[in-house]
């Protein structure tokens, strides 16, 4: 006779535990790892699971499907950059513009390298179309891209083809922000570099903030 695992005893109702709670952290990193590495088709509930540490049934409790923990995460990751993005418009023009170009780019440079997961998933998703596609574009990628065109205005008020100039920029600025990290191995085969190393990033703002004031001034950058 064939054994059957034993049915899961019924969810109870109400709030999991403190512990339930506690891995829904983990849950959500674990599977912008997954996600990242083998996108939505390719990443299952039961790595994702393994990735963070918990029982498969603990991920069908908090997010139900693997569409929604899709969402979720990315939600969850791309709400965090989002804020501090736009945490940082707001205080632009309190200091000299270059000033604040070279925090921008240092903000931009640290998020990249806290954040190459959520960039990889970006990639992928964009690159294949569809709903999931259609979501980051308009939830997030162009609010993104009109938030950066609005710090760049302040930052460059008198110039009238700063709007056009954004759309050479912004995208230049994002790339050479987060491409690095994307492409770790790449970059410590071919340079012998650690681009999550403090001296990297460190080196990597000042590159982006050169580029900037030049793209912004039209100079050549060195």
């Amino acid at each position: 006779m064939t054994e059957v695992d034993p049915p899961l005893p019924p969810r109870k109702r109400g709030r999991p535990p403190a512990s339930a709670e506690a891995g829904r952290d983990q849950i959500q990193h674990a599977a912008l790892i997954e996600f990242a590495r083998l996108g939505f088709e390719g990443a299952t509930i039961d790595q994702i699971a393994a990735k963070a540490g918990v029982a498969k049934p603990l991920v069908h409790y908090h997010f139900g499907s693997k569409a929604n923990l899709w969402k979720a995460a990315v939600a969850a990751a791309f709400e965090t950059f989002r804020t501090e993005v736009i945490i940082f418009s707001t205080q632009v023009g309190s200091q000299e513009p270059d000033a604040s170009l070279e925090v921008f780019a240092e903000r931009l440079v640290r998020l990249g390298a806290e954040r190459p997961h959520l960039v990889h998933i970006a990639i992928d998703e964009t690159r294949q179309g569809g709903d999931r596609s259609d979501w980051l574009r308009d939830t997030y990628l162009v609010p993104m891209h009109q938030i950066m065109t609005q710090v760049l205005s302040v930052l460059a008020p008198h110039d009238p083809d700063i709007r056009a100039k954004a759309s050479h920029i912004v995208p230049a600025i994002f790339g050479a922000a987060n491409f690095a990290f994307i492409d770790k191995d790449v970059l410590k085969r071919a340079y012998g570099v650690d681009v999550f190393s403090e001296t990297y990033v460190k080196q990597q703002t000042r590159i982006i903030a050169m580029l900037m004031q030049a793209c912004m001034h039209n100079e050549q950058p060195w």
